[in-house]
């Protein structure tokens, strides 16, 4: 067999590929410490596969086979030789001959199918495998080119026209209705898909902006504005057939000769578009500078988020008691009384004694009032005793207002001085551990001792690490001068912190007219 120049060229491109994925999978399965091809994760990405770039492959490229096959088990017939599998597995004199002729009729194609699997894994996973390549590739192209080969020289065979043709057909048409009307199935696959990218580039670009304000970076904020994603498919499949019906041992003029002609040609084109906003100018200064109003305080409490989180969080000051500043400019720990505050509140939340209640003042005016129940436990009596000393509210009222402010007017009244977004996020990030050489060059203030409440050190709210290496498992991860910082995906309490901020954005977003994002699919 004298293979071509074609032939030769697309092997000498394809194992080049192949010797280039070999580092990249060699180190994933180290740190795998199993074989790709041979994993679980080998399964669970097939359906990314399907889905994701030089996904109508797995049309195209069976089709393609079928019709050779097709075109192959004609020859057979017309050479007298058996169905295809049946010769290869019981004519030993036959064996080399059709394994030859299947080497030289789909050389090119399995070739391209190992060299196509082979890229569309690194544009999917990032990583490619020569083995999974070596397997799915031929799979497209061996599987369907067998059975078609065998099913034609079986049906060559018949005499009936209308039998041969159903034979014939049958896998084609199988396969092009199991391709076609993509639009209903990609609706569930695209609005997870997209919903989980919008996601994943949240908390990227929030972790991103907290490490940058703990350098003392600028920090930058891209909502998405709208999503548009189009889909196109086209399909042309044509053939023609011809079987010399009539029997004729050796060719007649007026009676057409065993011939078959095909041709397949498709085009799929996926072009997302997606838009960006930037938050800047007067939305930024709403959206970042604007505190928390009291009333969407005291409504996380009243939810059940517990109170010493919230206003560990976003208080600054309550009556007169100081928390904790972080950043550069103001750092200080929080004061005594106030963590103690905080204690005695979350004792009293837990035993449901502490609730809020809006009053309407006039047409246009309403208040937001925190109440403690009358009849209470005597240990919880205590605490809700111990709260109003603390506060210097009046020690037989059950009722206060809450308003902004850092002092209170009288003794009926509670002054929250809330934070902003902005003055939350530098906040938190005081929190980040830093590298110590970062420390030692003086790119970065070291992080605060934690603060002592009653019961000792407080945990801080959200922990951030770094490394030089890439973390294994993260809950999420950025890359900053040349180190990496992330969450570890077992610190639960950080993790709620950091979903918890999403719901601070929403808390601070003024009323706004313009219209949330768009994800428009046409498909056809």
């Amino acid at each position: 067999m004298t293979l071509r120049r074609s032939t030769l060229v697309l092997a000498g491109i394809t194992l080049v590929v192949l010797v280039l994925s070999v580092p990249g999978a060699l180190r994933e399965a180290l740190e795998r410490g199993e074989i790709y091809l041979f994993s679980r994760a080998f399964l669970e990405d097939i359906p990314r596969r399907l889905t994701g770039p030089g996904r109508f492959r797995f049309i195209l490229q069976p089709l393609t086979a079928i019709v050779l096959g097709i075109r192959s088990g004609l020859a057979d017939a017309r050479a007298g030789r058996p169905p295809y599998l049946y010769g290869v597995l019981f004519h030993p004199d036959l064996r080399r001959q059709l394994m030859t002729s299947t080497l030289e009729s789909v050389a090119n194609l399995l070739l391209l199918g190992i060299l196509l699997d082979a890229v569309a894994q690194w544009l999917i996973l990032g990583v490619s495998h020569a083995g999974a390549a070596l397997v799915v590739g031929p799979v497209l192209i061996v599987t369907p080119y067998t059975v078609a080969r065998a099913l034609a020289n079986r049906a060559a065979r018949l005499r009936t026209k209308r039998a041969v043709h159903a034979t014939l057909l049958l896998p084609i048409v199988a396969l092009l209705m199991a391709g076609c009307t993509i639009g209903p199935r990609t609706v569930a696959r695209d609005r997870f898909d997209y919903s989980a990218a919008v996601a994943d580039s949240w908390k990227s670009q929030m972790m991103l902006n907290l490490v940058r304000l703990r350098y003392g970076d600028i920090g930058v904020f891209l909502d998405v504005g709208q999503i548009v994603s189009g889909y196109t498919v086209e399909t042309v499949v044509s053939a023609s057939a011809f079987w010399n019906l009539f029997g004729f041992s050796i060719e007649h003029p007026n009676v057409p000769n065993n011939t078959v002609a095909a041709s397949v040609g498709g085009r799929f084109t996926d072009r997302p578009t997606i838009t960006y906003t930037p938050l800047m100018g007067e939305r930024f200064a709403r959206s970042m500078m604007t505190p928390v109003p009291p009333a969407s305080v005291l409504s996380l409490i009243q939810a059940g988020y517990p109170v010493d989180l919230v206003l560990r969080l976003m208080v600054n000051v309550v009556n007169g008691l100081d928390n904790r500043h972080g950043g550069d400019l103001r750092a200080r720990p929080a004061e005594a009384e106030f963590l103690e505050l905080l204690e005695r509140l979350r004792r009293v939340q837990l035993s449901g004694a502490i609730g809020m209640r809006v009053q309407r003042t006039d047409p246009k005016e309403v208040a937001t009032l925190l109440t403690f129940r009358q009849k209470v436990d005597p240990g919880v009596a205590a605490d809700a005793l111990g709260i109003r000393r603390l506060l210097g509210i009046d020690p037989a009222a059950s009722e206060f207002r809450v308003v902004y402010g850092a002092i209170a007017t009288d003794a009926h009244e509670i002054a929250m001085l809330t934070r902003s977004a902005l003055e939350i996020l530098i906040n938190l990030a005081s929190f980040i551990d830093v590298p110590p050489a970062h420390v030692a060059e003086q790119r970065v203030s070291p992080m605060a001792e934690p603060d002592q409440g009653p019961s000792g050190p407080l945990r801080p709210l959200l922990q951030i690490k770094s490394s030089r290496e890439r973390p294994a498992d993260a809950f999420v991860m950025v890359p900053y001068r040349d180190y990496w910082f992330w969450i570890d995906d077992r610190d639960i309490p950080s993790k709620r912190m950091f979903s918890f901020i999403m719901f601070i954005f929403t808390l601070v977003e003024p009323g706004s007219k313009e219209a949330p994002p768009v994800l428009t699919i046409p498909t056809g």
